[in-house]
Parts: structure tokens; C-alpha cells; sequence
């Protein structure tokens, strides 16, 4: 298992897609050259705001204990597929915007869905909406960031997931073949 050091300790754990490394590499110096530093949100509190250093794309957040084997025997059945990624977007909450990527894919809604059924989680968001985020910027400052071009169509193939507990450690996990 590898640590991911960004992250510290989280609220819970979570199962995600690690961005192939041109890609996550190209989402990181895009939010440095476009989103200045004055604009950028940050907490001490919760070091995971601010700039995204490790984009990904969420698959499932709040999933309780370590339910490590019965996540593997459940990617197992998932085969690999394939994501797109769309213009930015934002999430508005009272004291940030997160700058974000549109992600389209039905297997991500299918995959969040069965894995959401079949897990221990807390449901933190009420709607799934499948993403990478950029940056969390001040409040109101994320309006000038919609609607860019700069990831639309770029596809990724996905081969594995990421179960990521909430200490931090993580676990990549094939897809569709056996985990034993």
C-alpha cells in the first residue's frame, strides 16, 4: 500500500480514478497559469483545500471502516471503461467555489451506484457528479473559470480504481480480474 501525503487523515474513505500522469500533470500547471494565487481559498484546518496537487476523479467518498476485501471482490466484476473530460464547471459553497472538470461517463454513475448500495457509506452529497477538481477559489471568485475548453474531449482509460482509506494509505485494484 502507498500513502498519499497530500491527504493527512480524512473524514472517510473513499474509492477514486488516479489521473494518468500528462493529464493530472496538465490540470495542475493549468490551475497554477490561469487561477492566481490571491484568488485561492485556504483553511488550515483542512490542508485538502486550496489547489488540487493530486487530481483524481472521485468514484465514492464516504465509505466507513475498511472494507478493503469487499471492495475488491465488488471492482472485480467492473470492467475497464473509459471516462471523458468536458469544460470546467463549479461547485458553489457558503465560503469557497471549487473550480472543476466535467467528467462524462454512464459507468461512473452505474459503478458509483453499486458500490454506494453495497458499502458501508455516509452520504455526504446528495447527487453524484462525477469530476476533477482544480482549485478551491474564494467565494465569488469562480465565475471567470466556467465553461473553459482546455480538457474538453480528452479521454482516459480506466484499468483500476484507487481505495483510498482515510488514514491516508491506498490501494490501486484492478479492474475485472481476479484480486486474490
Amino acid at each position: 500500500m502507498k500513502t498519499l501525503s497530500r491527504f493527512l487523515v480524512r473524514d472517510y474513505s473513499s474509492i477514486h480514478i488516479e489521473l494518468p500522469e500528462h493529464i493530472s500533470n496538465h490540470v495542475v500547471a493549468w490551475g497554477y497559469e490561469n487561477i492566481p494565487d490571491s484568488c485561492i481559498f485556504f483553511n488550515p484546518n483542512r490542508p485538502s483545500f486550496g489547489r488540487e496537487k493530486c487530481p483524481h476523479i472521485t468514484v465514492l467518498y464516504g465509505i466507513t471502516g475498511n472494507q478493503g476485501s469487499k471492495i475488491k471482490d465488488l471492482i472485480n466484476t467492473i470492467p475497464p471503461f473509459e471516462v471523458t473530460l468536458g469544460t470546467t464547471s463549479l461547485f458553489y459553497s457558503e465560503y469557497f467555489d471549487v473550480v472543476k472538470i466535467n467528467v462524462a461517463s454512464c459507468n461512473l454513475h452505474q459503478i458509483n451506484s453499486i458500490l454506494n448500495r453495497s458499502l458501508n457509506v455516509v452520504s455526504i452529497y446528495p447527487k453524484y457528479i462525477p469530476h476533477v477538481t482544480v482549485a478551491y477559489v474564494e467565494k465569488n471568485n469562480g465565475e471567470k473559470y466556467r465553461g473553459l475548453t482546455e480538457f474538453s474531449g480528452k479521454k482516459i482509460q480506466v484499468n483500476e480504481l484507487t481505495f483510498s482509506l482515510k488514514n491516508g494509505t491506498k490501494q490501486d485494484i484492478k479492474l475485472g480480474v481476479s484480486n486474490a
